[in-house]
C-alpha cells in the first residue's frame, strides 16, 4: 500500500504543481535508499530556502548529501543524474544538477518572484561502491563539458565524451517552452555509434542550453556498460506509470537523459516526465511516466 501511494503521490505532484509529500527538509524534500540508488527532490515544495533580488529573479539550491567527487573520501565518490523533471516551465531559467567544490547540489532559477519555484526536479545518485567491475577508486575522475547551445529554432550537437566516458544528462538553462509555434525544443545526452557520447539540443525559440556529466577513470580504455532504452516520444499524458520490464532496479540503475517537446509543450510551458521504481511488482523494475513532453533514458549496469 505505501508503494502504491508513492507512485500515485508522484502523479500528483507535478500536474497541482505541489509535492504531495510530507517530512519535507532543508536539504531534501524526498530522500530514500532503494537499493543501490538514492533519490531526492529540490523545488515545488515551498518548505526549501528561496532566494529573490528585488527584479524578481529567484533561485533554490540545495546539497545533494552522501555523494561527492575526488578530491574527498574515496568511499563517497558517486555519479548523479536526473531521474523526473516538471512543473511550468513558463518562468522556469535553470533546472540542473551542479558540482561546487567536489560536492554535488541541485538547482533552480525561474523569474517572476514567488518563494514557491514553480518547478521540481528529482535527482537520482548511486556511489560507485554499488558497482563491481571498476578500477580503482583513486582513479576516478569527473569532466564536465561546456553545455551546448542552440537559439531560434536551430540545432546543435557536439560530441561530449568518448568510449572510456559515462556521461549524464544533468538538466538544462534557458527557454525550454516556444513563445510560438516554434520547432519543438529536444535536448539530451546520448552515447551512440562506437561509444561516443553526444549532447544535442533543438531550441524551440530562445536560448535553450544542456549539460551532462562525465564520469571515467584515469587509465580507463573499455567503454562503460548500459541498457540502451528509449526514448518515448512526447505523449498527451500516460494515465498511470508505465513498466519497462527488464529493467530490475537491483541489476541497473536508470536515469534521462534528455526531455523531448511536441506541440503541446508549444502551446503550454507546463509538463512532467520521469523514471519511478515500481516495488509493487517483484523484482522491482524502472517505469516512466509523460505529460506534454516526452523522455530519453538509459541505463548503467552495476556489474561493469
Amino acid at each position: 500500500m505505501e508503494q502504491q501511494f508513492r507512485r500515485i503521490a508522484i502523479m500528483v505532484k507535478f500536474s497541482v504543481l505541489r509535492i504531495i509529500l510530507p517530512l519535507c527538509v532543508a536539504s531534501t524534500c524526498l530522500s530514500e535508499r532503494a537499493a543501490a540508488v538514492t533519490m531526492g527532490w529540490v523545488g515545488e515544495s515551498g518548505q526549501q530556502p528561496v532566494n529573490c533580488d528585488d527584479k524578481g529573479h529567484c533561485s533554490l539550491t540545495v546539497p545533494i548529501g552522501g555523494y561527492s567527487v575526488p578530491p574527498g573520501n574515496p568511499n563517497d565518490y558517486g555519479m548523479c543524474g536526473i531521474l523526473a523533471l516538471g512543473g511550468n516551465f513558463a518562468r522556469a531559467r535553470n533546472a540542473r544538477i551542479i558540482v561546487v567544490g567536489n560536492s554535488y547540489q541541485a538547482n533552480l532559477q525561474w523569474t517572476g518572484g514567488g518563494f514557491i519555484p514553480p518547478i521540481a526536479l528529482e535527482w537520482t545518485c548511486a556511489h560507485l561502491t554499488e558497482f563491481s567491475g571498476l578500477p580503482a577508486l583513486s582513479k576516478f575522475a569527473l569532466n564536465v563539458p561546456s553545455p551546448v547551445t542552440a537559439s531560434g529554432g536551430s540545432v546543435n550537437r557536439k560530441q561530449v565524451g568518448s568510449k572510456p566516458d559515462a556521461c549524464l544528462w544533468t538538466g538544462i538553462a534557458g527557454g525550454l517552452p516556444a513563445p510560438d509555434q516554434g520547432s519543438p525544443p529536444d535536448v539530451n545526452t546520448q552515447v551512440e555509434t562506437a561509444d561516443k557520447t553526444f549532447a544535442a539540443v533543438q531550441s524551440s525559440g530562445e536560448s535553450l542550453s544542456t549539460y551532462a556529466f562525465c564520469y571515467t577513470f584515469a587509465g580507463k580504455s573499455s567503454s562503460w556498460k548500459y541498457k540502451r532504452i528509449g526514448p518515448f516520444v512526447p505523449s498527451p499524458t500516460t494515465s498511470t506509470p508505465i513498466d519497462l520490464p527488464g529493467t530490475n532496479q537491483n541489476m541497473f540503475w536508470c536515469f534521462m537523459v534528455g526531455v523531448r517537446g511536441g506541440p503541446l509543450i508549444t502551446a503550454t510551458p507546463r509538463f512532467n516526465a520521469f523514471l519511478n521504481i515500481d516495488r509493487t511488482v517483484s523484482p522491482a523494475v524502472y517505469s516512466y511516466y509523460v505529460n506534454s513532453l516526452g523522455l530519453y533514458w538509459n541505463c548503467l549496469t552495476f556489474a561493469q
